[in-house]
């Protein structure tokens, strides 16, 4: 891939690396809801999905209120599970997600690893080139 007529080697090297950077963030949403505010309110409830788990029982929903909010999403929709199942449910989906992210960080490491290894332009353009973003 030709990038520019650059004939510079360190800003040939500094662009693909900024590129596996993109490339790896646009990956990443696949799987994620990008946002600081959604992310928070995934972290709340992993973070309740989890304690409920290892609590067992049948708690109160005044506990878990974004587990609550969950339940009152699917009835709203027809919907009718249990507090356990939509806990499970999370954190089911947030293994998914971090083992997507984990194969994501593999490839850009390894991207960028190699890229810093290169002594020339050649070299830089076959490492990209050669970059398989599939995650499976």
């Amino acid at each position: 891939m030709k990038i520019d007529g650059s004939k510079n080697i360190a800003g040939r090297r500094a662009y693909l690396i900024g590129l596996v950077d993109t490339h790896a963030e646009a990956t990443r949403n696949a799987y994620v809801t990008p946002g600081a505010g959604q992310s928070q309110e995934y972290a709340l409830t992993m973070d309740e999905a989890t304690r409920l788990l290892a609590a067992g029982g049948n708690p109160p929903l005044t506990n878990y209120p974004m587990l609550a909010a969950e339940l009152g999403a699917q009835a709203s929709v027809g919907n009718h599970i249990t507090i356990q199942a939509a806990a499970l449910s999370v954190v089911t989906a947030s293994a998914k997600s971090k083992a997507a992210m984990a194969q994501i960080k593999v490839i850009r490491r390894t991207a960028k690893l190699k890229l810093a290894g290169c002594n020339s332009l050649e070299d830089l353009e076959a490492v990209y080139d050669n970059l398989d973003w599939k995650i499976s």
